[in-house]
């Protein structure tokens, strides 16, 4: 089953007004070692199957994040979608 989150940034992607707008959008991602993560819309790679593919360095290190360590989703400082914190 598809989340609302992953439903967003496939829109981002495909959705011709959303990706005119991207890089308006911040995703907030759960690091396993270093917590909780900023992700630019720039940095995004690919997303399927409930992942989401990304360069996460400076090197261009690619991570592949899953949709359910996703925390927030914002489009010019407000929440579009946001994990309940457990």
């Amino acid at each position: 089953m598809k989340s609302k989150a992953l439903d967003i940034l496939t829109g981002i992607r495909w959705n011709d007004k959303m990706s005119r707008e991207a890089e308006r959008y911040k995703i907030w991602y759960e690091d396993r070692f270093n917590g909780v993560k900023l992700l630019p819309w720039g940095a995004v790679i690919a997303i399927k199957d409930g992942w989401i593919t990304a360069s996460v360095n400076e090197e261009g290190g690619l991570s592949s994040i899953p949709a359910h360590r996703l925390r927030r989703i914002e489009k010019d400082g407000v929440v579009l979608w946001s994990r309940r914190a457990k």
